[in-house]
């Protein structure tokens, strides 16, 4: 049985850690890690969004497809004359403008300034063929940075494609190239000829797409963001070059008609791809990003859980359980929160699922425990106790003891005097029913005063007071319960009466006997002075020890009869008469 626990914890792990490789709770996974990695942070003032808005479009065309390229340009050249560090434009230019001498002016805009980047984006095959899409004219392959986001499979942004790489080239992000503008030396963001990138020194951990998860600076459309201005304001020279000066501005839709919004970690609310891209730059100046935990070590948390806490259940009680498993799940989320601190993100859903699928199991199997328990108890007892008595001794279980124990207890013996000349007289059946008559009368007053009956011997019986639940006033209740048989017993219409004896004193108590069967009774001096003290007994007499007398002689009439020799003891002891 003490291997249970491990066979069950090993079984919770395993189903656990299959749910996690096959990411069975992605979704859940993604949104509660995203509520631990979101962290609102002051963004760069050098960081500026030139946006495409509603104002932009009411006042040239909203058809902004066919803007004139000539109108990115002009912006383009006051932003340059504000003495921008980089100038990125989030437009995909791809079609051949019809408008004479367009597509040469934005070439020679370009070519003239190499901090101005352009976007191209690299559709990957899907069935019907895939390659760059850059621009229509001459652009140096320096001034590219790619525009590729890869929403996850619940179709939220949460990594950034350092660069795609094809068999033609490698195409950085918008994001690195700004970032690096405004990067000292030598913590810029580059690709070493290992394959690994380096934010200066330090390598970051990028999948097979080149992609590493980061963390959102601001909420879209946030006042406490980056600095932000409508692209119509630019044109119109409203906005003084002075506010560019040694910045990286970004150029991009910021229209819910122009239908770039993608939705983020940080909000609800879907996000601008431009502003996206800004949260990218923030990210990459901050170093705050942060790698998956390789499936090995979630695996191997998932187990480590698992046996610590299926450890636990089967070693303590149900509501110590049910702590332990709360401690440990607000432990794990503290340290899944210094982990994303420290750049690492553990596997959250499923070891806090694994353990409320722990909890479950502790409070089932400690139910079912318990239930077992009570029944053993309740089977126990009902032969010995009153069902009052039963439901104390359940209500207090945690304090009783089967196995063994020494308690300070009350013994009461009682035999039918003249039971045996009377069987002479009657019929078997007779004698059956006047013996339980008998027996019934003694089982229901040492119910009624809290004693537990231990057995019948022939037309005796023995009981006692003050186990299994412990009771100050043991040995006042069996007196008490002696003088009510004594009276009770002169109701009846035979020549019968009880003889009892009664000592107090050290036993031992619990379950004694074989395999096939126990019986929970007392043993020790103290049971067999009792039993002797009967059997010296008249009929109708209550014979009890000086222990038993010192106890009761203000509380009742007792009589000393004198010092008798008493079977078993060396000397003779002084005896004493209930009355």
């Amino acid at each position: 049985m003490k291997m249970v626990w491990i066979l069950r914890s090993l079984v919770m792990a395993a189903l656990f850690s299959l749910l996690y490789l096959y990411q069975t709770f992605y979704s859940l996974e993604g949104e509660l890690t995203d509520r631990l990695v979101k962290e609102k942070r002051p963004v760069d003032e050098r960081i500026v969004i030139v946006g495409i808005d509603e104002k932009t479009l009411s006042s040239i065309s909203r058809n902004w497809l066919e803007w004139p390229r000539k109108t990115y340009v002009e912006v383009m050249q006051h932003l340059i004359d504000g003495r921008a560090k980089a100038v990125w434009l989030d437009i995909l230019m791809t079609s051949k403008s019809e408008i004479a001498g367009d597509d040469q002016a934005m070439s020679a805009m370009v070519q003239k300034y190499p901090n101005i980047f352009l976007s191209t984006y690299y559709a990957f095959a899907n069935g019907s063929g895939g390659g760059w899409q850059k621009p229509s004219f001459e652009v140096p392959a320096s001034q590219l940075v790619h525009v590729n986001v890869f929403p996850d499979q619940d179709g939220v942004v949460r990594e950034i494609p350092l660069a795609v790489e094809t068999e033609e080239r490698m195409v950085k992000a918008a994001s690195v190239q700004l970032a690096n503008r405004l990067l000292p030396s030598d913590q810029e963001i580059i690709y070493s000829e290992k394959g690994v990138w380096y934010r200066g020194t330090t390598p970051l951990v990028t999948n097979g797409r080149k992609e590493i998860p980061f963390i959102y600076a601001q909420p879209p459309l946030s006042k406490e963001g980056f600095r932000y201005y409508s692209l119509s304001d630019v044109l119109e020279q409203k906005v003084p070059v002075s506010a560019f000066r040694d910045a990286v501005v970004l150029i991009g839709a910021y229209a819910p008609s122009m239908n770039d919004a993608f939705a983020t970690p940080i909000s609800p609310t879907k996000m601008y791809g431009v502003e996206i891209h800004a949260n990218m730059v923030q990210s990459l100046l901050d170093g705050k990003f942060y790698t998956y935990a390789p499936r090995s070590l979630g695996v191997a948390l998932l187990f480590a859980l698992s046996l610590f806490s299926g450890y636990l259940i089967d070693r303590y009680t149900m509501v110590k359980s049910i702590l332990f498993l709360a401690g440990l799940f607000i432990a794990y989320t503290l340290i899944e929160i210094l982990s994303i601190e420290n750049g690492l993100l553990l596997p959250y859903v499923y070891p806090l699922a694994l353990l409320a699928s722990l909890f479950v199991w502790s409070m089932i199997s400690h139910y079912r425990l318990e239930r077992k328990e009570r029944s053993y108890i309740t089977q126990v007892f009902n032969r010995y106790v009153s069902p009052s008595i039963v439901k104390e001794i359940l209500h207090h279980r945690e304090d009783l003891q089967l196995g063994g124990t020494s308690k300070d207890v009350t013994v009461l013996f009682i035999d039918l005097r003249g039971f045996t000349s009377l069987s002479e007289q009657k019929p078997p059946g007779e004698i059956i029913a006047i013996l339980n008559e008998y027996l019934q009368l003694c089982t229901e007053v040492i119910f009624n005063h809290q004693g537990t009956l231990d057995k019948f011997i022939g037309d005796g019986v023995m009981a006692f007071f003050g186990a299994p639940l412990d009771m100050g006033d043991h040995t006042e209740k069996a007196v008490m319960a002696a003088l009510e048989m004594k009276q009770k017993a002169q109701n009846f219409p035979h020549p019968v009466s009880f003889g009892m004896g009664i000592h107090c004193g050290e036993v031992i108590v619990g379950n004694v006997g074989s395999k096939r069967r126990l019986d929970y009774t007392v043993i020790g001096d103290v049971v067999n002075l009792a039993s002797r003290l009967e059997s010296q007994a008249k009929p109708g007499q209550i014979l009890v020890s000086e222990a038993v007398h010192e106890k009761m002689h203000n509380r009742c009439s007792t009589e000393f009869l004198g010092m008798r020799e008493i079977k078993g003891k060396a000397q003779p002891i002084p005896i004493y008469e209930i009355r």
